[in-house]
């Protein structure tokens, strides 16, 4: 692979991403998540669908001109007049691409347009000429890429960028192919398309993820050649999505010597970008999912604590390269071990525990996780106090109930949580939520207001993540709750990263906020006692 290659990003979130099912982006949305992808670098943004509509024409015409420093496309059906309407967005022809897709699989080009492949390729001819005149670069699309026949495929490549086409994007349209096969296509067009060949025009890919392959066939083509590669934030598109651009910015920067191309990419601002498009689209960050998965900094086994507490190279990738997405957790369950219960006392509890003492509280540890998924910070904090190891005032939740009260026009809540001390006594808790009709209120407002304004504290919420998933009555479905937090202190804010899971989404959130309270009481406590 060439070293100093170039490879342009194309990044279609605001268009194929837009497109998926159920994630249909407004224009206040579609205007954030551009400027973010200015801020990452990607070459090239395609912004939408002008002719699908006059509102997706007037959304495209305002993103064009808000974006100034990225190139912009938009794609357009493969017909003179929506060639010539969806030009009329851009703002000026230097930064524009016009993306026209024609099928090229025998199934594609027979059920969508009844057209034979001579037609076709006359088609195609035609609509690349006349693009010509409209934009910056065109960039013409091959439907159903992989599925077609390879020689007429390189035939189709040919055809269009004799007459004018730039790029020739190739898509894996319903995610078919192999590694191998994807390669081998990418080389064979590289070897046999004259403009590929002497570099006068690109070869794209376009993969989707049907098959969970869409990394990997972005990979494989860009070991073969490809010059330009189409990408969505998150991996969002239809069906099962495309090739995610976070996961492969990561791939790109962490293995340069399998990867040795140049993009502009900057990796920082897409840590930025996943937090806010997962919020945009109300889609939770998968705890499993590469590079921007909430676990992908979170280890609950023993011999893999050991090791990123030593060094984190032993079980991560850099994660600050993505503008520390994530902050590390250490988890306690089953499998953990002294060093990392050992951390996790020290650091929500201030105090540091070693020698037969550790060794008591870890076979207490292990008996109590047993059939539980986690340890608290709660529980592991009055575990410390019942065993006379942390003094502190502890807090649990004994009951917690909401009453709505339906109507018209104020509906409201009340919250209602009755509190257990260590020390036996009890408090409870209210908090009463008034809407309107104009302006709701999330679901966790009052719950934090009611933990701040109870127990005096200056919760700040960085992240909440809700996961849950219906499988039917035989088995009851659990939550995932995952809170990001801090507290103001005297120096810097103190960072809470935790999750619990459970049946209730509302006491789950009221627990993990309890456990910040109960840390920082306990960390005080012993801040105290040091300064004494």
């Amino acid at each position: 692979m060439d070293k100093n290659r170039k490879l342009r990003i194309l990044d279609t979130t605001l268009r194929e991403g837009d497109q998926a099912a159920g994630f249909a982006f407004s224009l206040k949305e579609k205007l954030r998540i551009a400027s973010l992808l200015e801020a990452i670098g990607v070459d090239c943004i395609e912004v939408g669908f002008p002719s699908a509509s006059l509102q997706n024409f007037e959304t495209c015409h305002i993103l064009c001109s808000e974006i100034k420093s990225t190139q912009v496309a938009v794609m357009s059906r493969g017909t003179l007049p929506d060639i010539k309407r969806s030009a009329q967005v851009f703002s000026g022809s230097a930064r524009s691409l016009l993306h026209i897709s024609l099928p090229v699989s025998d199934l594609h080009m027979s059920v969508k347009l009844g057209r034979s492949r001579n037609e076709l390729l006359s088609i195609a001819k035609e609509m690349t000429r006349f693009a010509s005149g409209f934009a910056g670069m065109v960039e013409m699309g091959a439907e159903d890429a992989t599925r077609a026949d390879p020689d007429y495929l390189a035939e189709y490549c040919e055809v269009v960028t004799q007459n004018g086409a730039h790029i020739v994007n190739i898509a894996d349209t319903v995610g078919h192919a192999a590694p191998s096969e994807i390669s081998s296509l990418v080389q064979s067009l590289m070897h046999s398309v004259t403009a590929f060949r002497n570099g006068s025009a690109l070869l794209s890919v376009h993969c989707h993820n049907d098959l969970g392959l869409a990394n990997a066939n972005t990979l494989a083509a860009i070991e073969s050649g490809c010059g330009q590669i189409e990408v969505t934030c998150l991996g969002i598109g239809d069906r099962a999505g495309n090739a995610p651009l976070e996961e492969l910015a990561f791939i790109l920067h962490s293995r340069p010597d399998l990867y040795p191309v140049s993009t502009g990419l900057a990796l920082p601002p897409l840590g930025k970008m996943a937090r806010e498009l997962a919020s945009i689209t109300g889609t939770a960050l998968s705890p499993f999912k590469p590079v921007t998965g909430i676990n992908v900094r979170a280890h609950a086994a023993g011999i893999h604590q050991q090791g990123v507490l030593r060094d984190n190279a032993t079980y991560e990738f850099s994660p600050l390269s993505l503008g520390n997405l994530f902050p590390q957790r250490i988890v306690i369950s089953k499998l953990s071990g002294k060093m990392g219960l050992q951390t996790v006392i020290r650091q929500y509890a201030g105090i540091s525990v070693e020698g037969d003492v550790l060794d008591q509280l870890m076979d207490l540890v292990k008996i109590r996780t047993e059939d539980t998924p986690i340890l608290g910070v709660t529980e592991l904090l009055c575990l410390l106090a019942s065993q006379k190891i942390l003094n502190a005032p502890l807090v649990q939740c004994d009951s917690f109930s909401i009453s709505r009260e339906e109507s018209l026009t104020h509906p409201r809540s009340l919250l209602r949580a009755l509190f257990l001390w260590n020390d036996g006594s009890a408090s409870e808790a209210k908090q009463e939520v008034q809407y309107n009709t104009y302006e709701g209120v999330s679901w966790e407002s009052p719950l934090l207001a009611l933990v701040n304004e109870h127990f005096s504290v200056g919760i700040y919420l960085t992240s909440v993540a809700v996961s849950e998933f219906y499988g039917g009555d035989a088995i009851p479905s659990k939550i995932r709750v995952y809170v990001e937090a801090s507290v103001n202190t005297n120096s810097l804010p103190r960072i809470y990263a935790m999750e619990r899971v459970g049946y209730s989404r509302d006491r789950l959130f009221l627990e993990l906020l309890l456990d910040i309270v109960n840390a920082e009481k306990a960390i005080a406590i012993q801040r105290v006692s040091r300064e004494e």
